[in-house]
């Protein structure tokens, strides 16, 4: 063991081990059918074999109750008891749609994985992008956190993966 790392979430306290193993991992080729994937707004993803994958909208969807929640929390007396119960049924929601999304993007990138040798995926500029008009939608898809799971699903099931430019 290396690290330990103790987290403390709503949902309870959690230990994180890091190992060191001294293992050569060879390095994965290109190989099979290649799948270029383009993300966007109204369709999540949009495969080059066709698929079209419709958007979660995970925070949207969940926006009404995070707003009476946290009503309800500027409502109750700064530090009192009742504000910290209402500060933590608010993180929980946060939890649960944070939770929700890494799910879904997980069971996705495995689904894509599975007919793909080679896959592509366009190297944007998710900071600009979250800044812009439409930020909350870029964050609420969460294309960064995606493609880091793809790249982990695509090692786990020996598929090349690589960053394109956008251009």
């Amino acid at each position: 063991v290396k690290q330990a790392r103790i987290v403390r979430r709503v949902s309870g306290w959690y230990v994180m081990l890091i190992l060191q193993w001294d293992v050569s991992i060879p390095s994965i080729l290109p190989h099979g059918e290649g799948l270029g994937i383009d993300v966007g707004l109204t369709n999540f993803i949009a495969t080059s074999n066709g698929l079209l994958v419709k958007r979660q909208r995970f925070f949207i969807d969940a926006q009404r109750k995070l707003k009476l929640l946290q009503q309800r929390v500027s409502r109750k007396k700064l530090g009192s008891n009742n504000w910290k119960k209402a500060q933590k049924k608010v993180a929980k929601l946060h939890e649960y749609i944070a939770n929700s999304r890494k799910d879904w993007h997980w069971k996705l990138a495995h689904q894509i994985c599975q007919d793909a040798g080679t896959i592509f995926v366009e190297d944007l500029n998710l900071v600009g992008l979250s800044k812009a008009m439409l930020g909350k939608h870029c964050l609420d898809a969460g294309w960064g956190q995606f493609f880091t799971i793809l790249e982990q699903a695509c090692f786990k099931r020996g598929v090349y993966f690589q960053k394109v430019s956008a251009h």
